[in-house]
């Protein structure tokens, strides 16, 4: 079984940018952001990384209207109980799934690319292409793995959004390292569970776990340093 997959790339790649951030070693790109995006924050802005992400943000997806059924029917009394105990059995149905898109909650609003650079990051859809700097986002935390809770200033207002993807981390390191390396989770590394860090440090500093029982040749390793 090879344990060495996408998520585990991501999160190896971030702790080798983490500890080059702390140790004050210049960056390089992580993983060849194959990108057709032009760097916008700055003219020596480098593309570190880029994979899917799905953005979520904390609302309600209805007003709590519904649509009722109001029909009628004549006959049989079995056949005319029968539908209207259907038609009850639709409305309660109705009812219940309108209470549901009422109450707020985490659903997703938006999925593509997320490519990161040493300045920002940039969330590329279907329809639109959003950049962000590090300097428009207030807070930043990992709440899960590959998920990070941001609150920012868009050009819409503020937001709180959670980022889904491998690189999530990523781009709390690089957000932290810039402008706030005082937050506990950089500070701590507490960023990855220690079971991702312990397999992250292997992976770095030695054969990547399951890279050889899997066939593979030791020279696909590349090493982040």
């Amino acid at each position: 079984m090879n344990l060495w997959d996408t998520s585990d790339r991501a999160k190896t790649l971030t702790f080798s940018v983490y500890e080059r951030l702390i140790n004050g070693q210049p960056l390089q790109p992580v993983a060849p952001a194959r990108t057709v995006i032009r760097p916008k924050h700055s003219v020596d802005e480098m593309m570190l990384a880029s994979g899917q992400f799905e953005l979520l943000e904390f609302s309600a997806v209805g007003d709590g209207t519904y649509y009722q059924h109001t029909g009628f029917a004549v006959g049989n009394p079995l056949f005319m109980g029968a539908f209207f105990g259907a038609q009850a059995i639709a409305n309660a149905n109705n009812r219940r799934a309108a209470e549901r898109a009422a109450t707020p909650q985490w659903h997703v609003i938006e999925q593509g690319i997320l490519t990161v650079s040493d300045y920002g990051f940039y969330l590329e859809t279907q329809a639109s292409l959003w950049d962000w700097d590090w300097g428009s986002i207030d807070s930043l935390e990992v709440i899960a793995e590959s998920n990070s809770l941001m609150r920012g200033q868009s050009t819409k207002g503020p937001v709180t959004w959670i980022i889904h993807s491998d690189w999530a981390e990523l781009v709390f390191v690089l957000w932290a390292a810039a402008v706030h390396p005082a937050h506990p989770q950089f500070r701590s590394a507490s960023f990855l569970s220690a079971e991702c860090a312990a397999r992250a440090s292997a992976h770095i500093h030695g054969t990547p776990p399951g890279l050889h029982d899997a066939g593979h040749e030791s020279d696909e390793w590349i090493s982040p340093r």
